[in-house]
């Protein structure tokens, strides 16, 4: 099917654009890790990759289907956030950022 993105490759590509906007600087992303690390978020490889995709979502307010490949494959994401979003881990990391 042509158009339709496939998760076969586990890994991102790299990002090749920067956005107007950071989704997340160089200086906020280590404080955001260890807040992750903090609340049992497992430290994978392409954390912040998928971190900036689900960031990305929730600006862009597409369908999940249509993240830009670069962040990785859409589904794997869109899985991370549900399973953080079920075990309520979402809104305490963005608290404890507040903070």
């Amino acid at each position: 099917m042509e158009g339709v993105q496939t998760c076969k490759n586990k890994v991102p590509t790299p990002i090749p654009y920067r956005f107007a906007m950071p989704l997340l600087s160089d200086e906020l992303w280590p404080k955001l890790e260890k807040i992750l690390l903090q609340h049992a978020i497992y430290n994978k490889p392409h954390l912040r990759t998928t971190v900036e995709g689900m960031l990305y979502r929730m600006r862009a307010g597409c369908p999940w289907r249509d993240l830009p490949r670069a962040f990785g494959c859409w589904n794997a994401i869109y899985k991370r956030f549900n399973a953080w979003s079920a075990a309520g881990r979402g809104l305490k990391n963005l608290q404890s950022l507040a903070d």
